[in-house]
């Protein structure tokens, strides 16, 4: 309870102390005054980056300064871009519980992406967004491994989105090539529309689809409730719903392991059925105490629920030695979550970061027979180094 009363009182005293548009502009109309003109701009500009009902006003007496001191402005329409380099690291511990022998593998990862990034700023405050990337994943892992994964994969891309005050659309597609899978196309769509904006305070529906060509998809709604002032004290809580859907599985038992009578098509030993629906809650929050340092906590909880069921042959006892072949079946339930503690100072143009974070997975209910899943609780635990470049 101490501690919940001191995060609360932590909160009020950011919620009430952090720079607002009103309280820059404010301060930025006294600096005029006074007669400090680079003081004024930098107000002017800080304030310009905050949603509030000035943001008209402070950009018409930012241009006139620009026109009056010949300086360049940024948000004026036109055409800018950046080369975008990454390298990252990363150890993982994971951990199996639940079956008859249970599963604990070290492993690491080396990620490396090489991309461009080129926006377009029109005159009615429009901005487009592309990003071109190649990016390449080494996986280092053990020879008898449980980690579902490649050994290696090369992955180009290709991001595009809309962006304006109060909505943002994207969408991307990339074509990953891996040890395991070789080619698998896949592609991403979101839209974010706030319909509630009252200075550092936002909220709105965000929506977000993703879908392979192997059969995996994603389908998700989420309602919104945001706070970021330019520094101090963040969060963002979302809800929503999650549907999902893995690989559909179908295995057939070998014509001379059973010769049941008219049996004349092979036999279906086990039907796996992973599309799930459930709720999903989202919880980020982080302190920015400068514009190049910053910590964030993010974390996730989904519960998904079967919408069809797995079914597999399971002999009946009854008779020893030539057993009836009953159907078992389960439907799936299962609580994931996430967690990722970050630390990252990002300047001008190199940037560093550092992560701690946890997944976990665990099915309620199963059965010891399942064929397909073999444990109840899994547990992946990581740590990630990244170092940035953009010029």
């Amino acid at each position: 309870m101490r501690a919940l009363a001191v995060f609360l009182c932590i909160f009020c005293i950011s919620s009430v102390f952090a720079e607002t548009q009103e309280t820059l502009f404010e301060r930025a109309l006294d600096a005029e005054s006074e007669g400090d003109v680079p003081k004024t701009i930098a107000l002017l500009e800080e304030a310009a980056t905050h949603e509030g009902p000035y943001r008209g006003e402070i950009e018409a007496i930012l241009k006139e300064y620009y026109a009056a001191l010949q300086i360049k402005d940024e948000s004026e329409s036109g055409f800018s871009g950046n080369f975008l380099a990454k390298v990252e690291g990363s150890g993982f511990i994971y951990e199996e519980y639940g079956n008859a022998a249970s599963v604990k593998e070290n492993s690491a990862d080396s990620y490396v992406l090489l991309g461009g990034e080129f926006d377009y700023h029109t005159p009615s405050g429009w901005t487009h967004f592309w990003f071109v990337s190649l990016s390449a994943d080494v996986f280092f892992r053990e020879k008898e491994t449980v980690f579902d994964t490649s050994r290696w994969a090369l992955t180009p891309s290709l991001e595009y989105s809309l962006q304006g005050d109060w909505f943002v659309f994207g969408a991307s597609v990339d074509f990953g090539v891996s040890e395991r899978d070789g080619l698998l196309p896949a592609g991403t769509l979101f839209a974010e529309r706030d319909v509630f904006q009252n200075k550092d305070y936002r909220a709105g529906i965000y929506a977000f689809g993703y879908a392979n060509v192997n059969g995996r998809a994603r389908v998700q709604t989420d309602f919104y409730w945001n706070y970021r002032p330019s520094l101090g004290f963040w969060y963002n809580v979302s809800i929503g719903a999650r549907l999902e859907r893995d690989t559909i599985v179908n295995s057939y038992l070998p014509q001379e392991d059973f010769t049941l009578e008219h049996q004349t098509t092979p036999l279906r030993f086990y039907a796996g059925r992973p599309t799930k629906l459930g709720p999903e809650l989202l919880l980020q929050t982080g302190y920015k105490f400068s514009k190049v340092w910053s910590v964030d906590l993010r974390s996730t909880l989904y519960y998904g629920l079967g919408l069809n069921e797995d079914s597999w042959l399971a002999p009946n006892d009854s008779q020893e030695f030539n057993p009836n072949l009953d159907y078992n079946t389960y439907q799936r339930q299962m609580l994931q979550g996430y967690w990722m503690l970050r630390g990252e100072w990002k300047g001008d143009i190199m940037g560093a970061y550092l992560s701690l974070g946890q997944h976990f997975i665990r099915y309620e209910n199963l059965p010891a027979d399942h064929p397909e899943i073999l444990f109840t609780t899994s547990i992946l635990s990581e740590g990630r180094l990244g170092f940035s470049a953009r010029f």
